[in-house]
């Protein structure tokens, strides 16, 4: 396979943007559009559609995906070696829901920027919904979850649990207003089919804010009520948690593409955010 042709695909798998993509390699769009075409007629089949959808990879493109994946590392790794370079260096990309991601990830990324500054670590926040499709696309080389993928080539490992209290503001004496992060957050809800209240019921009151850091500002400010995650209120001294016995406990995992080989950046990461999120959520 030519290599310029992998090159158009990787960017491509990305960025899922032929325009982006173009940019990146620094080439007209018609010129990466007949590298794919050039790409899928070398290896006789159909890697990406494009719809009205947008763009999305055949399974064949998602084989494919992996092995520029393996392709990329080993390539930082080889030229490492050559040059007799001790340090890592390369790009990785990581990506999860909001509440982990700051609080636990981002503190993980600073130790690793230290430790490795020839790496460069990005993060992608996403709903949790989202998530699996970044990692098929290569977008992300890891994800941080709370929906195991059951695929054969993915690998997710449990790191902990979420655990989820309802918290307000100290001395609060507003209604029974829930903050949540949209209508689709179930984490209110499914709090209280776990632990029924009365005076809840079926009047539960919501009110959206779009971001976990926003829920617990609103908290502090007396907008609602709470149902949020543990491990995100150390050092906040202006709320308390009702009913601290009543604990949601969500799974969180560490899920990555299976590959058949591992350089040793992404041996030290994957072990890196295994402790930071095994610490934080406590296992």
């Amino acid at each position: 396979m030519s290599s310029k042709h992998l090159e158009a695909f990787r960017a491509l798998a990305q960025t899922k943007s032929f325009s982006r993509a173009a940019d990146q390699l620094h080439v007209t769009q018609s010129a990466l559009s007949q590298r794919i075409a050039l790409l899928e007629e070398e290896l006789a089949v159909t890697l990406l559609i494009r719809d009205k959808k947008g763009l999305r990879f055949t399974e064949a493109g998602e084989r494919l995906i992996q092995l520029t994946q393996v392709w990329e590392h080993l390539e930082n790794e080889f030229l490492q070696d050559l040059r007799g370079e001790g340090q890592h260096s390369g790009e990785v990309r990581i990506a999860g829901f909001s509440s982990v991601m700051r609080s636990l990830v981002l503190p993980t990324v600073q130790e690793l920027s230290v430790k490795y500054p020839q790496v460069q670590v990005n993060l992608l926040i996403r709903q949790v919904r989202d998530l699996a499709a970044h990692l098929r696309s290569s977008e992300a080389d890891w994800i941080v979850t709370l929906a195991k993928i059951d695929r054969e080539d993915v690998q997710c490992e449990l790191v902990g649990y979420e655990q989820n209290v309802m918290i307000q503001k100290k001395n609060y004496g507003g209604p029974d207003i829930f903050l949540d992060h949209d209508a689709e957050d179930p984490t209110t809800l499914e709090y209280f089919r776990e632990f029924p209240a009365k005076k809840v019921g079926r009047a539960l009151r919501r009110r959206y804010v779009d971001d976990v850091y926003g829920i617990l500002d609103g908290v502090k400010l007396g907008l609602g009520r709470a149902i949020f995650p543990r491990h995100m209120l150390r050092g906040e001294a202006a709320v308390e948690i009702l009913q601290p016995r009543q604990v949601y406990s969500v799974p969180v995992y560490l899920c990555s593409r299976k590959l058949p080989y591992y350089s040793r950046l992404q041996t030290d990461l994957q072990e890196a955010l295994m402790t930071a999120l095994s610490g934080g959520l406590k296992l």
